[in-house]
């Protein structure tokens, strides 16, 4: 019989808050654009909210968690250009309104460098700026972060926009506008 090493305290713990992030994922991914609260993610991984919230901090750093769980499971589902994987990630969020919603949320209240998400944000918008319409082959070097911040802010308002308005298409409108600005933008397309 071969001795198993302890698994010790850390990995339990790591596990657990995996285990927490994907129910909570998944319960933003199935909510409508009101939401979900403590008590249901929980209920999921069979916690008490107090439990919960130990292995966060915050009920803050918990959603700021989904999202960052979000985002990597969306950059393993989405590959190929920055605009193609860009536009799906968009068609997926029209199926998740309780994930845009938290986005938002948080993205307003990101604003507040004290904020837990403040720094998630920065991050975030800076990692677009460099990978979003970086490979877009009719833009220059010096154009395609520029590019990308304004599709990112455009993408943000969008959001705001469908969860008032559904019949809004988001992706139709993100492909255009990168379109607009590529063909403004390219070089040597001026006839």
């Amino acid at each position: 019989m071969t001795a198993r090493a302890p698994r010790g305290p850390y990995a339990k713990t790591a596990r657990r808050k995996q285990e927490i992030l994907e129910a909570a994922l998944d319960a933003y991914a199935g909510a409508g654009a009101s939401g979900v609260t403590l008590r249901e993610i929980a209920g999921r991984v069979g916690l008490t909210e107090a439990a919960l919230l130990h292995h966060f901090g915050s009920k803050d750093a918990l959603l700021v968690g989904v999202l960052a769980e979000r985002d990597r499971s969306s950059d393993e589902r989405h590959t190929g250009s920055g605009v193609e994987r860009l536009t799906a990630i968009v068609r997926e969020n029209t199926e998740t309104p309780g994930l845009v919603k938290l986005f938002t949320d948080l993205a307003a209240a990101s604003s507040d460098p004290a904020h837990p998400a403040h720094a998630y944000f920065a991050e975030r918008y800076a990692r677009l700026a460099e990978t979003l319409i970086a490979d877009e082959p009719r833009l220059t070097e010096s154009d395609a972060p520029w590019v990308a911040r304004i599709v990112a802010a455009t993408l943000d308002g969008l959001q705001v926009q469908w969860l008032l308005d559904p019949t809004i298409d988001m992706e139709a409108d993100v492909r255009r506008l990168v379109d607009v600005l590529v063909t403004v933008l390219a070089p040597g397309d001026a006839s």
